[in-house]
């Protein structure tokens, strides 16, 4: 019997941004879950910015972080350009330090949305 996920989610795109917005408290499995559909929605973008948008209302276990790196790694080799999360910075930092143990795909991440997206753009108008 295989563990069941934990976290729920909706995805919306926005020319090249994939919204993600997360919600409870994901577990490993809940994250592979979540790459899973992540992969079946990109096709037709060749260069594409991930926004993550838990706000306060998504968690992650500890177990899971290992997945969620992965994760980032298997959508830069699919055309994710940067990872963007609005988050407080004590939680995304936590996150991005663990991340990037495991990754070296580009994380930033901010409360403000409008920052956020506008660094999404800026990527996306100047990558090669």
């Amino acid at each position: 019997m295989q563990p069941k996920p934990h976290g729920h989610y909706t995805i919306e795109w926005q020319g090249d941004i994939l919204h993600v917005h997360p919600r409870g408290n994901f577990n490993e499995y809940g994250i592979i879950n979540l790459k899973e559909t992540i992969l079946s929605k990109i096709a037709g973008h060749e260069k594409w910015v991930l926004f993550e948008r838990p706000v306060n209302k998504a968690g992650i276990i500890p177990e899971a972080i290992h997945e969620l790196a992965k994760a980032y790694n298997e959508y830069q080799q699919q055309g994710c350009i940067l990872v963007i999360m609005e988050v407080p910075s004590v939680f995304g930092a936590a996150i991005k330090a663990e991340v990037d143990k495991l990754s070296n795909i580009p994380l930033y991440f901010s409360t403000d949305p409008n920052h956020l997206a506008q660094i999404a753009q800026d990527a996306l108008n100047h990558s090669v």
